[in-house]
């Protein structure tokens, strides 16, 4: 038996905001309330997804080692505690990497299930204006961090460079136990055009870049009288804000991750556990979402008197309730369930699985808890491109195991195998990621990017969400520019009563002043 050490969440996600004024976490383990973390580096009260101006505040991502024994003989690993400063010295290091601009034009393909999906070309998606290289289309940062409440003082964050131009891609703080917290950019992007080229598309702009970036996570332990050890690593992402952090996606990037790596149903399908998770978060798309079969699904699946009894009289209900639901997704362009949700959907139909919840099944470790959190918060439907990861997700040879991606190389969508570094999975993004938020009204994720701010007090769906920075309709140049200059002043749709409501839209977007 010997013990080895892993960061988690294996994937962790930072999210952009212009905000000066701190930032937050969110909830560490299923559901759980976002927090603050406040100067000295402790947790705080949550203050809020904007500052008092109404702008959006940036989303840290917290990373933890954890100790496990493991069993040379089987490979199995049994968690033990968390490791923190009170027991060892920590010395934790980053590489984040910005490579939109210098990757591959991305582009449209039709995957084995029928759905289209976004993969890289075979052509770049910009060449270097005169004067500069293919490396000058990228930036790559390297953070190290050390002790308690670390970090960079204001001012001195670290820069990269795209084309000779400065740019904030992330910085790496420690919070009063010496765990690591990646903070992304500002939400920057910009054109290196003289004057700046309008955006044409959602996907590929030329000249285009912004400050979204992923890479490795890694850490030197050491205990006293001890040689240091290596954590085994995690990746973190910069993405978005989630403008939507109450409303779930239905397909989230845990479902993927589980789908890829072949996690097994449990022995005993429950209703709270497995199938009830499913079906609440699909009924409340109908909030940031117009498509009408949501609503459906909603008041059919509220109407039911039981929906977690097993009994074969309400099989028909079931049915009906299940096949609004897939009514629903496939409004949704490219959207797929995952076969393992699928799975779990037959079986309420078909009333094979248990009332009441398994309480023989293992709770989660914090640890698994920690990656849980991390990923359900996260799209995972339909990568078109994606909002904080794209379809290269789906591909089980990146999956080191549940919610870790390998170091080293993976098999992509088209059997090449490529090593995974710094940037390649942020480079197939949309560029930049304001055009694709604009255009993507109505259509793929409305948990993260809301169509509708809410719904009436009648149920009609309420106001739309990017009013007043669509000009003539969301695939105008001026529209995505728009989305640029005004992102984090939108509305974030959040829990109210017993729906969900529009908050903290700065009036400015309304007025003009």
């Amino acid at each position: 038996m010997g013990k080895i050490y892993k960061i988690h969440p294996g994937m962790g996600f930072a999210r952009v905001g212009p905000s000066t004024n701190g930032y937050f976490l969110a909830g560490e383990t299923p559901g759980a309330a976002p927090m603050d973390i406040d100067a000295a580096g402790n947790e705080a009260a949550f203050s809020g997804y904007k500052d008092a101006a109404k702008i959006m505040r940036r989303q840290g991502a917290r990373f933890r080692i954890y100790e496990y024994d493991r069993n040379e003989a089987s490979g199995t690993d049994t968690f033990v505690r968390e490791v923190t400063l009170a027991d060892a010295d920590i010395k934790w290091s980053v590489v984040l990497s910005a490579s939109k601009a210098e990757g591959k034009r991305m582009q449209a393909v039709i995957a084995a299930d029928g759905k289209r999906t976004i993969v890289p070309s075979g052509d770049n998606r910009n060449e270097p204006p005169a004067g500069f290289t293919r490396a000058d289309l990228k930036t790559t940062v390297n953070l190290a961090v050390s002790g308690r409440n670390a970090g960079p003082a204001p001012g001195a964050e670290p820069l990269g460079r795209i084309v000779g131009r400065d740019i904030f891609i992330g910085e790496a703080r420690t919070d009063s136990a010496g765990r690591l917290v990646v903070l992304a950019g500002r939400g920057r992007s910009a054109s290196w055009g003289t004057p700046a080229k309008p955006m044409p598309e959602y996907l590929n702009n030329p000249t285009w870049y912004d400050d979204i970036a992923d890479g490795s996570v890694d850490a030197t332990i050491t205990f006293t009288g001890q040689a240091p050890v290596s954590a085994i690593g995690a990746w973190v992402f910069t993405a978005p804000p989630d403008f939507a952090p109450d409303v779930y996606p239905v397909t989230s990037l845990f479902d993927i991750a589980e789908q890829a790596v072949n996690v097994p149903l449990p022995g005993v399908l429950t209703y709270p556990q497995d199938i009830e998770p499913i079906l609440q978060r699909a009924a409340n798309i109908c909030f940031v979402n117009t498509k009408p079969n949501w609503q459906r699904f909603r008041d059919k699946f509220k109407a039911l008197a039981n929906p977690g009894s097993n009994a074969a009289g309400g099989q028909a209900d079931r049915r009906t309730v299940r096949d609004l639901l897939l009514a629903a997704a496939s409004q949704m362009s490219d959207y797929r369930l995952t076969d393992r949700q699928s799975k779990i959907l037959d079986a309420w139909v078909n009333g094979t699985f248990q009332e009441q919840a398994d309480a023989a099944r293992p709770a989660l470790s914090p640890a698994a808890a920690l990656d849980r959190a991390s990923l359900e918060h996260c799209v995972g439907g339909g990568f078109f491109p994606g909002i904080e990861a794209g379809t290269v997700l789906r591909q089980p040879s990146i999956q080191a195991e549940l919610g870790r991606l390998v170091r080293g190389s993976f098999t992509d969508y088209d059997g090449a195998v490529l090593p995974l570094g710094p940037g390649l999975i942020s480079s197939r993004m949309a560029c930049p990621w304001q055009a694709d938020f604009t255009e993507c009204a109505g259509n793929w994720w409305p948990a993260q990017r809301p169509d509708i701010a809410g719904r009436m007090a009648d149920g009609s769906p309420g106001p739309a969400w990017a009013r007043g920075l669509i000009v003539v309709n969301e695939e105008n140049p001026q529209s995505h520019q728009n989305m640029v200059d005004h992102f984090a002043q939108l509305g974030v749709i959040v829990k109210a009563g017993a729906g969900f409501a529009e908050a903290d839209r700065d009036p400015a977007l309304d007025t003009g002043v």
